[in-house]
């Protein structure tokens, strides 16, 4: 851990620079330079000048295979330099203390590591499941102040909340668990946090590629054990770039449209099939859902210029996706069809 003054002296002088070109993907770290000065002096004005770490989770974008993480398809995501930064330091209490930049201060104890009804949907239910998740481990955390900044705006589709997870997660992981987290099980806490603690029953590609990062390709087959690729893809050698626009669409407050979507997927469980009170229930899915959404991402990706290259992987890993759903068809259940 560094003095707050001594973090910024380093910032100002460069020390830094070719950490922050490899993680923004730039070969200009003057803005990042100014951007986490002005927020180890967040944490100065709000915490004072103590020894602390600064850590970065970044938002994530989905390549192909949206939802199909719900189905145990396969998705390719990536993560982006976009990011939700925090400089934090251990408090010494048993109570978490988060100040992001234009909101109230977060408190949250450790003493009760339990969903609160009062926190659904709220900030603080992220905080409690994550601490709540790696303590289940058996981990002996403690009390944490932390000042945090993001650009992953809330509501623009980059998954803020799966970074803010990564994010306590990955504070918690440092300072109170000496890094033995790994990334994969950090991305099941945030899951977890967000289903039992937030309500909201979101898959697992979100919080896998924040926590991962780069391009991956994420086989669901098993959700507790994810296969994870990096995908080493050279845009820039395809004369293509990743672009991240403002589509005046907001994801924000819609929990219950996207509760509605694995729901949907289910649908033939909640219909009345005499297998869906068996244990472990009817795992029938409707064909139509993840059939129609393979078959576009093997078009676009066999088609787009930029992907053309792995054209053959992405038929490989979208045809997994369908014939996952038909090997889930349930008979019983007379709304889901096979696919012929």
């Amino acid at each position: 851990m560094t003095e707050t003054k001594e973090l910024k002296r380093q910032l100002t002088m460069g020390v830094h620079d070719a950490l922050l070109e490899k993680l923004y993907v730039t070969h200009d770290a003057a803005v990042q330079r100014v951007r986490l000065t002005a927020l180890i002096e967040g944490y100065e004005a709000r915490f004072g000048e103590t020894e602390v770490e600064l850590f970065s989770a970044p938002g994530r974008t989905e390549l192909g295979g949206n939802h199909t993480d719900h189905q145990h398809g396969c998705v390719l995501a990536a993560s982006v330099n976009l990011d939700t930064v925090a400089c934090a330091a251990p408090n010494g209490t048993n109570i978490i203390r988060i100040q992001s930049e234009g909101y109230p201060l977060v408190e949250v104890s450790l003493d009760a590591l339990v969903p609160q009804p009062d926190e659904k949907n709220q900030t603080a239910a992220l905080i409690r499941g994550m601490a709540a998740a790696i303590a289940a481990k058996g981990y002996i955390l403690g009390g944490f102040n932390a000042y945090a900044v993001s650009n992953v705006l809330s509501g623009s589709g980059l998954s803020s909340s799966a970074a803010y997870e990564t994010l306590i997660g990955v504070i918690l992981n440092h300072l109170f668990c000496n890094d033995e987290l790994d990334a994969v099980e950090i991305a099941k806490f945030g899951q977890y946090a967000e289903n039992v603690f937030f309500g909201k029953p979101c898959g697992l590609m979100d919080q896998t590629a924040s926590s991962v990062g780069n391009v991956v390709a994420i086989d669901f087959d098993d959700p507790a054990s994810p296969r994870i690729e990096e995908i080493a893809f050279p845009f820039a050698d395809c004369g293509h770039a990743l672009c991240i626009i403002d589509s005046g669409a907001d994801h924000a407050d819609l929990t219950d449209e996207y509760a509605a979507v694995p729901q949907e997927m289910r649908w033939p469980s909640a219909s009345g099939c005499s297998k869906a009170a068996a244990p472990g229930g009817c795992r029938a899915a409707v064909l139509r859902a993840p059939f129609r959404h393979s078959c576009r991402m093997i078009c676009w990706m066999h088609f787009g210029q930029v992907w053309r290259r792995y054209w053959a992987r992405a038929a490989v890993m979208c045809w997994a996706s369908v014939q996952r759903a038909v090997l889930y068809y349930c008979p019983e259940c007379g709304i889901c069809q096979r696919a012929k």
